[in-house]
């Protein structure tokens, strides 16, 4: 011990790991829904059954793939296609096919920002 310096008192901490944090966190929501899960490994419901979660759909994926359609977006999409095998086709070649991707990605954008906010609530 260095001089000068009296001892520290202990400090007694509980070592709590990420797994047994984890495992109290799960057993609590498990509680909170009313399942538990015994040491056989199968989940016990309980007498409540619980509502079929209807699907939700993205509505972005649906104006992503209308925008794809518009003429503009459709050029831009055969520029990155002939891009694309004219790069596949060439063994060696330092060109890459950004600016198209690019182009086809900000049309896309565009139409999609003017139709995207009308249908979300």
């Amino acid at each position: 011990m260095p001089p000068g310096r009296g001892r520290l008192p202990a400090r007694r901490f509980r070592r709590v790991t990420l797994t047994s944090f984890w495992s109290r966190a799960t057993a609590a929501a498990a509680a909170e829904r009313g399942t538990m899960k015994p040491s056989g490994g199968s989940v016990v419901h309980a007498a409540e059954e619980e509502e079929e979660e209807v699907e939700l759909v993205d509505p972005l994926i649906a104006v992503r793939e209308h925008c794809a359609q518009i003429e503009k977006c459709v050029k831009a999409q055969e520029k990155l296609e002939l891009c694309e095998k004219r790069v596949t086709s060439r063994t060696k070649t330092e060109e890459e096919c950004t600016e198209e991707l690019f182009d086809f990605l900000h049309a896309r954008d565009h139409c999609v920002a003017h139709k995207l906010f009308s249908s979300l609530k």
